[in-house]
């Protein structure tokens, strides 16, 4: 691919340069978490939440080493061990996997809503790598669809697994980086009162959950392929939802009838899912920030990523993509410094 050149911006809209406890939505932050005084570590304790490797430092994301991979603290060895051990996979399980902000809450309650199943989303579809939840739990699942942020392998590997069904949503580096900054700004267990800017250098050296973007881009890349996986891009659902929930039903041999799929449509949309509650998860979050489901759309990133960091995104892009095309073309779709201007 042809090597990208430094992108001009005649006008930069304002971007977040100081820490999040500065940026509420309205000037009533007397009730934010964040203050000095605020006791994350108890908090951690009520909540019996791991503590993460660099948790006190209100500079970096609190994570976890599990097989030599760099992963939310929420997930631990003994967990992994557990799933790829232990866990029995059956046939017809279905696992939704995404790297984080990437379409996973969307995609579950589209697939929850399919099986006709009820109740709190996260309840019902288990992040069945969350240490927090039992194993029992997972082992009784009354629906078997689980919830994933793994690579495409270990339990979640579909040339494993051929009698499971695989979702897996990619999104544009551009606009999941905005997003990743204010889910970890916003709940309270990261302890992250950064700038988006530290946290952009924070995402390049692969020191959030889940580690590196365009290698776990890559091993679910390497299955799209394979028949018992759907492989989707969170730009064309937001574009064609009624599509996106069709081919859905179909792989997972839900009902497709018009009626039906009107309804999962109504109720899967932006607007439905923000409006119940019993949609986000339930750890808690600070007051006065923008709430789990924040915009729901893309294109938002040239709101928040400067024309410097967009040229580095595309340098990294176009190094690890360049023997897959079609993923450059993908990032040059959604990440291109024409987005600039047209915003303007």
């Amino acid at each position: 691919p042809t090597r990208p050149t430094t992108p001009t911006r005649p006008t930069t809209p304002t971007r977040p340069t100081t820490p999040i406890s500065h940026m509420a939505e309205n000037n009533n932050t007397n009730d934010n978490f964040e203050d000095e005084e605020f006791d994350i570590q108890g908090f951690i304790e009520k909540f019996n939440i791991p503590m993460g490797i660099g948790q006190m430092d209100k500079k970096k994301v609190p994570y976890a080493l599990v097989n030599d991979r760099i992963v939310t603290s929420l997930v631990t060895q003994e967990r992994f061990d557990y799933l790829n051990n232990e866990f029995e996979h059956k046939d017809g399980d279905i696992f939704i996997c995404t790297h984080l902000k990437s379409g996973t809450t969307w995609t579950q309650k589209i697939v929850v809503s399919l099986l006709k199943k009820e109740g709190p989303l996260h309840e019902v579809s288990l992040w069945f790598e969350l240490a927090l939840i039992p194993a029992v739990a997972i082992e009784n699942a009354q629906c078997r669809a689980f919830k994933s942020h793994w690579w495409g392998s270990d339990h979640v590997d579909p040339t494993q697994y051929p009698n499971c069904k695989f979702i897996h949503v990619v999104r544009n580096p551009c606009d999941m980086i905005v997003s990743f900054y204010f889910h970890v700004t916003g709940f309270i267990a990261y302890n992250y009162l950064g700038t988006f800017d530290e946290f952009f250098e924070l995402f390049m050296e692969g020191k959030v959950d889940f580690s590196d973007y365009w290698d776990h881009a890559l091993s679910w890349w390497r299955h799209r392929n394979e028949e018992n996986i759907l492989y989707l891009r969170f730009e064309e659902m937001i574009e064609d939802p009624r599509k996106t929930i069709t081919d859905i039903a179909n792989f997972i041999e839900a009902d497709t009838s018009d009626e039906f799929i009107d309804k999962v449509v109504d109720l899967t949309s932006f607007e439905s899912m923000k409006k119940d509650k019993s949609n986000a998860p339930k750890f808690p979050r600070r007051k006065n920030l923008p709430g789990f489901f924040r915009k729901g759309k893309s294109k938002d990133w040239i709101n928040y990523i400067s024309p410097d960091q967009l040229n580095r995104l595309k340098e990294r892009t176009y190094e690890e993509f360049k023997d897959h095309p079609d993923l450059i073309d993908y990032f040059d779709k959604y990440c291109t410094s024409d987005m600039f201007n047209a915003s303007l």
